[in-house]
């Protein structure tokens, strides 16, 4: 593994955004796993197909599977960040707030 990194820290805000195709392919394969997750569950559940409990099953399901995607998507992401996460108010993060927003 490279170390090269993928994503760049927010300028405003917390976490991180893609700089490279892997970190652009990273993110577009956890919108893939949530649409078709979301899509399977939606047909699955089909009123009249399935009955209460196995509605609330595969939206269950649905919110694992969704979950560990995010785990993943958030674990990679930052460690593959340039820098550390943490909450950024903007470049110009050392002037004070009235220089910020001018008041």
């Amino acid at each position: 593994m490279s170390n090269q990194y993928w994503f760049k820290p927010k300028v405003f805000g917390y976490g991180a955004s893609p700089t490279t195709w892997e970190g652009w392919a990273v993110v577009v394969a956890y919108c893939a796993v949530v649409a078709l997750m979301t899509l399977m569950v939606v047909i699955a559940a089909e009123p009249g197909k399935a009955s209460v409990g196995v509605f609330w099953m595969l939206w269950a399901v649905w919110l694992v599977v969704v979950g560990v995607a995010t785990a993943i998507l958030a674990v990679v992401s930052k460690r593959r960040t340039d820098g550390e996460w943490r909450w950024r108010w903007g470049r110009s993060a050392n002037r004070s707030f009235r220089e910020r927003w001018k008041i």
